[in-house]
């Protein structure tokens, strides 16, 4: 019996002992399975890893180390490379090698050799990402891909896993620019193998890791906004004795809002009645306009809001005497920029999904572009070599120039088709934005009325 047939019976009885057990370590065929740690001297781990597949440490029916797998396609996909490489010819029965590129040696030319140092450098690799050092882990796994492309062609589907492998690695160790550019390497290395579920997860890889570098980005502002309204609490209780409250004429007749802030300890109760907050909102309002900085502003805008909910303010109000029919016409306006209000901030998240449509689709044209340009030059190629070709050439040269112009029009109606998509979310984005500026006008000359009306006592 050869080794190659003694190996594969050997991984079948494997297998069958995996699935004997299916309350220890493996799962139903729907939800992933369990393999042990080690399969004729394969780490399981270090398959998944090098992989880009996630798993996790069990026991096994013995109580032996096991790997659980969540993905019923992870699972096949990790069998089927066991399958692989248990059954790799030996070294004498392959054939010799072209001499190998430069960086490698004589004696790791051959197929099986290369193979084996790249898995070499996958254990190696994994070992740094345990012990807590990624960014080494990325950096050592780039020199496994020249050795991947040698052994199974730069188009397999297993280029496009070392390259989003190392740059999960990258990620992991806050090195985005390194990580967008693997992410990018790792799609186009899917494309190129034209496995449509590689190209999706890959495309998916890369679109969750601009989400997750936005949602940083502003969660580092959001910090640095609340240590510095903490700083500006600090600044305004230093200086809240040398503020002075407006001047009255000890008749009532005074209003407005008294320079006293109290944002750490007590506050005011918000205006009584509709007409009162309208009015109060007004003025905080137009303070948030005239407002020296963002931070300012973002107090007032925060004042204001809290007075139209009715809550508790850091400011204190001095309503003016009015005539009803005053209170009736102000009350009748502060409705009309609540309901503005409200319209203005359910198009927000409109307008931020319209802005994010819009720059997904600019990247889609720009790939589009990429590959019309790629195809252009094909045709050009094509066309050169058809008129230089000799006679005898000339027919199968027309034939491939025929082709590339075929794929050049198709080329060109996909970025037609992709240029469409992006002017009609910018056309979206726009209009929503136009409608937002509407709404803020309206809300401002509402307020203006208001803050008028009330100067009439």
């Amino acid at each position: 019996m050869s080794r190659v047939r003694m190996t594969h019976l050997l991984l079948a009885a494997v297998l069958l002992l995996v699935s004997a057990f299916p309350g220890h370590g493996r799962q139903s065929a729907a939800d992933g399975c369990g393999l042990p740690a080690k399969i004729q001297g394969i780490d399981v781990a270090a398959v998944c890893s090098r992989l880009g597949i996630r798993s996790r440490s069990i026991y096994g029916p013995d109580r032996s180390p096991w790997i659980a797998i969540d993905n019923a396609g992870d699972c096949d996909r990790v069998r089927a490379e066991i399958n692989r490489i248990l059954s790799s010819p030996s070294q004498e029965t392959v054939p010799p090698e072209p001499p190998p590129e430069e960086g490698i040696t004589q004696d790791a030319a051959t197929s099986s050799d290369l193979e084996a140092a790249y898995h070499r450098i996958d254990h190696q690799a994994y070992d740094l990402a345990v012990r807590g050092d990624p960014a080494a882990s990325a950096k050592l796994l780039e020199d496994a891909v020249p050795l991947v492309k040698r052994v199974h062609g730069p188009n397999h589907w297993l280029v496009a896993s070392y390259l989003n492998l190392i740059a999960l690695r990258y990620q992991k160790a806050g090195l985005e620019a390194a990580a967008e550019s693997f992410y990018q390497r790792a799609v186009t290395a899917a494309e190129k193998s034209g496995n449509p579920k590689d190209i999706s997860t890959y495309r998916g890889n890369l679109a969750r890791f601009y989400k997750m570098r936005e949602a940083d980005r502003l969660q580092r502002e959001e910090t640095q906004r609340k240590q510095e309204a903490e700083q500006r609490a600090r600044d305004i209780e230093q200086l809240r004795s040398q503020l002075k409250p407006i001047e009255t004429d000890g008749q009532g007749d005074g209003y407005g809002l008294e320079a006293e802030f109290k944002p750490l300890g007590p506050d005011y109760p918000a205006p009584g009645t509709a007409w009162e907050q309208a009015l109060c909102a007004a003025y905080l309002s137009d303070m948030a306009r005239q407002a020296n900085s963002a931070e300012d502003a973002r107090f007032y805008a925060e004042q204001a809001a809290s007075v139209i909910a009715g809550g508790r303010i850091h400011v204190k109000w001095i309503p003016p005497r009015l005539t009803p029919t005053q209170e009736r016409k102000i009350e009748e306006m502060g409705r009309k920029v609540a309901g503005n209000q409200q319209e203005l901030h359910a198009l927000a998240p409109r307008t931020a999904q319209a802005g994010e449509q819009a720059r997904t689709a600019e990247i889609r044209k720009n790939e589009v572009a990429q590959k019309r340009d790629a195809s252009k030059r094909k045709v050009e190629t094509a066309r050169q070599a058809a008129r230089e070709a000799p006679p005898e050439r000339k027919p199968e040269l027309d034939d491939l120039l025929a082709l590339a112009e075929q794929e050049l029009q198709v080329a060109e109606a996909q970025l037609g088709a992709a240029e469409r998509e992006l002017n009609a979310a910018k056309q979206q984005e726009q209009d929503l934005s136009k409608q937002q500026q509407e709404l803020k006008e309206e809300i401002r000359r509402l307020e203006e009325q208001m803050r008028q009306e009330a100067e009439k006592t």
